[in-house]
């Protein structure tokens, strides 16, 4: 396994692997429904340009093909970006959450992002311990309204020099 930036070329993987996660844990992900695959062409249409434009940081852990985790980061001000990470089922608990983030922040802070928020539902105790092992730490909560119905997220903040 290797971690990478994503490609081009990885539509048809990357597809393979919202559906998977989605189907494992759909309230990771801001779709309201599994998304369709043009949904998603959409979506990795998106992320190639941000990446292009300095605008995201996209890093996943490519298994012979298959992807088994994703890590991006969006920037929302200069030296401001928003983390979003996600891993298969049946490859977390192996350190590749911690790898993957950290490959992403680094690549980040390589064009000048120094300040990273992670949103993390409040239920959602395992992201949480995960974000604090990997140097995030709590800094307040957000409401917001996911599904028809209202949710607390937690804020966590890392800060790089």
């Amino acid at each position: 396994m290797r971690i990478r930036e994503l490609e081009s070329g990885d539509l048809g993987a990357l597809t393979e692997f919202i559906h998977d996660v989605y189907n494992e844990y759909p309230s990771a992900m801001w779709f309201e429904k599994e998304p369709s695959d043009e949904e998603i062409g959409r979506v990795f249409y998106n992320k190639m340009r941000g990446v292009g434009l300095g605008m995201l940081v996209d890093m996943v852990v490519d298994d012979m093909g298959t992807i088994a985790g994703e890590c991006e980061i969006t920037r929302v001000a200069h030296e401001r970006g928003v983390v979003g990470i996600l891993v298969r089922g049946s490859y977390r608990h192996r350190r590749m959450g911690s790898r993957i983030l950290d490959a992403a922040v680094n690549g980040a802070c390589s064009i000048g992002m120094r300040r990273f928020d992670a949103e993390v539902a409040q239920e959602n105790e395992g992201a949480i311990k995960f974000f604090m092992v990997n140097g995030f730490a709590p800094c307040g909560y957000r409401d917001i309204v996911k599904g028809g119905k209202e949710q607390r997220f937690v804020v966590m903040q890392l800060e790089k020099a």
